[in-house]
C-alpha cells in the first residue's frame, strides 16, 4: 500500500451498506444529525464536535468530511 487515504475509497460505501445494513443506517443517521440546520445545538458546533471526534478516532475520511474548509461549508 503506497498511501493511507484514497478518496476513491468512498465509492465502497455501497458495499458497506450491503454488508452491514444496520451499521450503515446508523452511520447515515448520525451524519444527518450533524448536518441538520435545526436543533438546540447550532450546526456549527455539531460540525466542530464531529471534527473533534474525527481527530480523536484519526479517521481521515471523517476529517475530510467535517473539515471547515470543505467546499460544502463555504
Amino acid at each position: 500500500m503506497s498511501h493511507y487515504h484514497d478518496p476513491a475509497d468512498l465509492k465502497l460505501l455501497g458495499e458497506f451498506k450491503k454488508l452491514a445494513p444496520a451499521e450503515f443506517k446508523g452511520f447515515v443517521e448520525l451524519d444527518s444529525i450533524v448536518g441538520r440546520d435545526d436543533g438546540k445545538i447550532p450546526r456549527k458546533y455539531r460540525e466542530l464536535i464531529a471534527l473533534a471526534v474525527a481527530h480523536t478516532t484519526q479517521c481521515v475520511y471523517c476529517i475530510d468530511a467535517h473539515y471547515p474548509l470543505n467546499p460544502r461549508f463555504q
